[in-house]
């Protein structure tokens, strides 16, 4: 069995993540916030992969990166062709240069989007992330009430500020700007694995019932 496991691992690409952060705040320390919540407590996640030839062991990389780029990179690896980002993995890069050590422009992805349980959405790019504040239309009065210290327009430099304790948003309203018309046009086009055109929309699709 253990020869047969070893026969199997070069061939085999192994990867352990998770979809959110901890449930609990205490084991998420220095992280700010917990699962379901938009601090980085609950969207940072342990990322590992393991591919024994290929990914370079007990290495570590500090590009950002996002469970969804698992589509691109795995069909960048196999070569196989994904549809246009107007069609589907609407919000996956390919970040495989980054899992086998490859050379690579860094940052290799721009930036990415989360959002949390309440429907808010938030933008990280660089050292930067814009919390937008701004829950769905269908949360009820007392989640919004429990979760008041997410719903207003925020700032973190996450790289200076990992606990995300000082919102800079009024010393730079110029970033402030930038992200917030970024995260738009990538909501309104429907897609954010390439820059959509300004001012498209994706048409409704019809659904059969």
């Amino acid at each position: 069995m253990v020869i047969a496991l070893e026969v199997a691992s070069a061939f085999t690409i192994v990867m352990f993540l998770s979809d959110n952060g901890g449930s609990g705040n205490e084991g998420n320390a220095p992280l700010r916030g917990s699962k379901s919540t938009m601090w980085e407590g609950g969207l940072r996640v342990p990322f590992i992969v393991r591919w024994p030839g290929h990914v370079p062991a007990g290495t570590v990389c500090d590009e950002t990166i996002s469970l969804v780029d698992t589509l691109a990179s795995i069909a960048a690896i196999t070569g196989a062709k994904i549809p246009k980002a107007s069609e589907a993995a609407e919000d996956s890069h390919d970040v495989s240069p980054a899992w086998l050590g490859a050379k690579h422009e860094s940052p290799i992805r721009p930036d990415v989007i989360v959002h949390g349980a309440d429907g808010n959405f938030a933008i990280r790019k660089g050292s930067w992330k814009w919390i937008e504040g701004v829950p769905a239309d269908d949360v009820k009065p007392a989640a919004k009430k429990a979760r008041a210290n997410q719903m207003q327009r925020m700032l973190y430099d996450v790289r200076q500020d990992i606990a995300e304790a000082s919102d800079v948003s009024a010393q730079h309203p110029e970033v402030v700007k930038e992200l917030e018309m970024l995260l738009n046009r990538y909501r309104d086009g429907g897609y954010s694995r390439e820059l959509p055109p300004a001012g498209v929309k994706p048409k409704p699709q019809a659904v059969a019932l």
